[in-house]
């Protein structure tokens, strides 16, 4: 019984990781070099393939080869469809220019990678098509984790092009906040840019563009007031990158400077300090060094007994006699009554 293209897609298209797709795409670009035929490709259940079986453009390579003199092919200006799914070289991919992600640490590149490399890029990534390039909506990190592990290409899926810059933030926005939120860290260098760019005219809009409260966007690009070498290093600790912890550093940094905040954050990391405790800290800071009250002292004594009497700057008094026994302190304590009360 003969077995459907569409049969023998489904059964074949489980095996096509990047890796395949990509050893297979540089056997192709090889046989072009040499100047041969390309030939069906043989598999151990279906028999050959022809490469132009319909059913097989799920699932295409970034390029449509043009046949030349002597059966050579040479690569022309890609043909990428909306809505279909590509193996996309690195070299054909350019970043999105609004990405809502600004900082991404090694580790997290580092975790995916090792993520990819056992189980393939599950996911594709988005992207719209910029003359012979893919500019990608979202999966930054995936194209980086795919180029750490020496792979050719990443899978994209091609969306329609953005109306202006602001759709392509907000769907870059959207995408992002359904797999990893941004840190508020990322959002307020981005938001920064969108507001000097007048990508978004005010505060306002933006927030109403993303559903954010108003104040909790001023809030956020008020992190922008550090400095650059403070920024980095908040970068680099994601640990830190609550809301309320980053701007407890920041309200510590107005009143401390670099050095001191540079000195934080390490501690902080280090003992997983809270925003809290962070407030705290500057508070203790605003109210200086803690001073005792100056007193004037009076030597004093009573039935051979010696003391001190001493009158603080803050209006107490203080009366001190020691060796005395219980009825010589009742009667202090008795003179002493009726002095005041009379």
């Amino acid at each position: 019984m003969s077995i459907s293209a569409k049969d023998k897609f489904a059964r074949v298209r489980s095996k096509l990781t990047p890796e395949n797709v990509a050893r297979a795409q540089a056997a192709g670009r090889r046989v072009a070099d040499e100047g041969a035929s390309v030939a069906p490709i043989e598999t151990p259940e279906f028999g050959a393939l022809q490469p132009q079986d319909p059913e097989l453009s799920i699932i295409r390579s970034d390029t449509e080869p043009v046949a030349l003199a002597g059966g050579a092919f040479q690569e022309s200006r890609p043909a990428w469809q909306v809505g279909q799914v590509y193996e996309v070289s690195h070299d054909r991919l350019k970043p999105n220019p609004l990405n809502p992600r600004v900082f991404y640490l090694p580790e997290k590149i580092n975790e995916l990678a090792a993520s990819m490399e056992r189980q393939g890029q599950t996911t594709a990534a988005t992207g719209f098509v910029e003359g012979d390039f893919i500019i990608l909506i979202e999966g930054h990190t995936r194209q980086k984790a795919a180029s750490q592990l020496g792979w050719p290409s990443l899978r994209v899926e091609i969306r329609p092009k953005p109306a202006d810059l602001r759709k392509l933030y907000e769907e870059a926005h959207t995408a992002n906040d359904e797999r990893s939120n941004p840190s508020p860290l990322d959002d307020a260098l981005r938001w920064k840019q969108l507001l000097s760019d007048r990508v978004y005219p005010s505060q306002r809009s933006l927030a109403m563009a993303i559903g954010k409260d108003e104040g909790d966007v001023s809030r956020t690009l008020a992190l922008n007031d550090m400095s650059q070498s403070v920024i980095q290093s908040l970068a680099e600790a994601p640990s830190l990158h609550t809301a309320w912890t980053l701007r407890s550093i920041a309200e510590f940094w107005r009143t401390c400077g670099d050095d001191e905040t540079h000195k934080l954050i390490v501690e902080a990391k280090r003992n997983n300090l809270s925003g809290r405790e962070i407030k705290k800290r500057q508070e203790t800071i605003l109210a200086g060094p803690s001073q005792r009250p100056r007193a004037a002292k009076a030597s004093v004594e009573f039935k051979g007994r010696k003391g001190e009497l001493k009158t603080f700057e803050d209006g107490r008094v203080q009366l001190l006699l020691k060796g005395l026994s219980h009825d010589e302190a009742e009667e202090i304590k008795r003179r002493l009554t009726a002095a005041l009360v009379g």
